[in-house]
């Protein structure tokens, strides 16, 4: 999957998660994100959306023992802003929404195809 393309599923990944609900220094990196894709790209954008997302996840790690809902949510996000595609990005994705909605993965897994569907299209 192009980059472009990945980081636009990983936004509709964190949009789903309710990124922009959950936490204010999250919404912004996302807004963040979306705006570093463009046009033009603006790969300065998306450095400062990586460092507000790493920096709101690694308070809410701080604050809580383990994976919680929460830290996978930011992760999620961290893993759309990465510099390359991240293969972390689905399993955050999958493990809050399997905390949060209690969905199986067969649903999970449906739900990411009906994202990337919508993706590609588009």
């Amino acid at each position: 999957m192009p980059l472009k393309q990945f980081r636009r599923f990983g936004i509709a990944l964190c949009k789903r998660l309710g990124c922009t609900k959950t936490d204010n220094r999250l919404a912004k990196a996302l807004r963040k994100l979306e705006q570093s894709l463009g046009p033009p790209s603006n790969e300065r954008l998306r450095r400062d959306a990586l460092n507000a997302a790493n920096s709101a996840y690694q308070d809410i790690r701080s604050r809580k023992d383990g994976m919680t809902i929460s830290s996978a949510i930011a992760c999620t996000l961290v893993c759309a802003c990465a510099d390359g595609p991240n293969v972390n990005l689905l399993g955050n994705f999958e493990f809050a929404l399997s905390e949060s909605e209690s969905l199986t993965l067969s649903q999970i897994r449906r739900l990411e195809n009906e994202l990337l569907q919508r993706i590609k299209s588009s």
